[in-house]
């Protein structure tokens, strides 16, 4: 349970940092997500 909440913990981090690269430059960002996925 912890290793769970620690890993949602820093996937909600991603996102959100992603989130605030999209409102930078949208393009970009969608590139590199795809990367990441």
């Amino acid at each position: 349970m912890k290793l769970e909440r620690s890993y949602t913990r820093r996937l909600t981090a991603h996102l959100e940092a992603l989130e605030l690269k999209e409102a930078n430059s949208p393009k970009r960002s969608r590139q590199q997500e795809e990367l990441v996925l």
